[in-house]
């Protein structure tokens, strides 16, 4: 279910009761999942039967509910509850834009009961707190691996609409039962563009453990650092079970010359591959220049997933069935041997063995371009150089065909000039000049034969 722990002292009967409506009718409450800080959730229905959550504006410190309205304690807290409630709508605000498939989507946004009312998505799984702590077998290097990626696209998403959420920790993380990871709470969002920022908002913020140092102080400039370290604290905790040290901390000893009171994972004995576990090393870096500074060089840096973890070899065994079929070939391979020996050491009982007749190709006969056999290859090549002699010491035609004029000057010189051969006939392979018969090639025709044409 939706938040079942880490409920604060506020009782909850300060919330509104089972069966009371909203909306004209058009939320339905069933019962408070959680009470505190500045506000109620509710589990309710809506008007097509869908369980939705609707989280109510009521800081409980300046205060009260008089029946189901909701009024500040003393009028000295009246200003305090009207700046809460814009806080409270901000957030609002904040979710509308921060569309994302990993990010817990808003319904509506309403004012009823002098407060403000958010209904949004209902999911039906558990944060990452409880799921550490109360179903520890369920976190494998593969799921926490998989929170990662989905933790880092949502936040490449609120960082590119110039949104920072500064309170991502374990139980701002919902995870249903199909491993679909969820962010909530944006009550201390901030814009990266125009740099506003209120007290309540930086207030809310800061949490030990997860925080970065730089949201402690004010006066620095908050960046998407911010929520790198504060989800890499965030899988740190999945990791090792532990809260980590407070970057407070961990700045303090650091400037004073000692050594960081937080070891690093990557040197540590998990089960885990150590290039991913160096990434949230790296996200936890104290200086934010450190850090990764975008959520997607960060995806970029995460190893390769293993398609399946390694494991040992581990002895094989066998059946009965494999066992006897293997003694039974063992049994073949004997006979085989003990009639070989038989047959060495008596001749006489060697078996005729069947004569190996050799396969030969049938005889392939030659012939030249018109299909007349040839029977002598070298008499036949020596007539064929002693034509191409005479027919070379011919003079040069001089009329051309028509055919022939229409083709390109160096197409003509071809077609109607032979080239001269030398009287010492260029040496060929035997292969290259029987080649020569069937595929009508005597020598290599080289880029000079087409001149401007080549």
């Amino acid at each position: 279910m939706l938040h079942q722990s880490r409920q604060t002292d506020t009782p909850l009967q300060e919330g509104l009761p089972p069966g009371r409506s909203l909306l004209e009718g058009q939320y339905h409450i069933e019962r408070v999942i959680r009470a505190g800080g500045f506000g109620v959730t509710y589990i309710a229905r809506d008007s097509l039967e869908r369980q939705v959550v609707v989280k109510e504006c009521f800081p409980a410190g300046f205060c009260r509910r008089l029946g189901t309205e909701v009024a500040a304690q003393s009028p000295l807290q009246k200003k305090s509850y009207r700046n809460v409630l814009r806080h409270f709508l901000r957030e609002a605000q904040w979710l509308e834009r921060a569309r994302h498939q990993n990010i817990v989507s808003v319904h509506q946004v309403f004012k009823e009961n002098s407060t403000a009312y958010i209904a949004m998505d209902y999911v039906q799984g558990c944060d990452l707190h409880d799921l550490r702590h109360e179903q520890a077998v369920r976190v494998s290097p593969q799921l926490v691996r998989h929170i990662a990626t989905q933790m880092l696209q949502a936040l490449q998403s609120l960082h590119d609409k110039a949104i920072l959420h500064r309170d991502i920790a374990p139980d701002n993380i919902l995870i249903d039962k199909l491993d679909q990871v969820m962010l909530i709470d944006f009550g201390a969002a901030c814009s990266l563009e125009d740099g506003q920022d209120t007290a309540l908002s930086a207030i809310l913020s800061v949490k030990d453990g997860y925080s970065a140092h730089e949201l402690y102080r004010p006066n620095i400039a908050h960046r998407p650092a911010c929520d790198i370290y504060a989800l890499g604290a965030t899988l740190y905790f999945l990791v090792t079970g532990e809260t980590p040290v407070s970057s407070v901390k961990r700045l303090d000893a650091v400037t004073a010359g000692a050594e960081d009171p937080m070891a690093l994972l990557a040197m540590g004995d998990w089960p885990y591959e150590t290039a991913f576990l160096e990434t949230i090393d790296k996200a936890l870096s104290i200086l934010p220049g450190a850090r990764y500074q975008s959520a997607a060089e960060w995806c970029a840096s995460l190893p390769e997933p293993l398609d399946r973890p390694l494991q040992t070899e581990e002895p094989q065994v066998h059946s009965a069935s494999a066992v006897s079929a293997t003694a039974a070939i063992e049994s073949a391979i004997a006979d085989l041997v003990s009639a070989s020996e038989a047959t060495v050491l008596n001749p006489s009982v060697r078996p005729a063995a069947a004569p190996l007749l050799p396969v030969q190709d049938a005889p392939r006969q030659v012939v030249d371009l018109f299909g007349n056999p040839i029977s002598d290859i070298d008499t036949w090549l020596e007539d064929q150089d002693r034509l191409a002699r005479a027919k070379a010491s011919q003079p040069l035609q001089e009329d051309l065909s028509p055919e022939v004029t229409r083709s390109p000057p160096r197409l003509q010189q071809s077609a109607s000039v032979q080239p001269a051969v030398s009287s010492q006939p260029e040496k060929r392979s035997l292969l290259h000049r029987v080649g020569g018969l069937f595929f009508g090639f005597s020598r290599r025709t080289t880029r000079d034969d087409y001149g401007d044409w080549a």
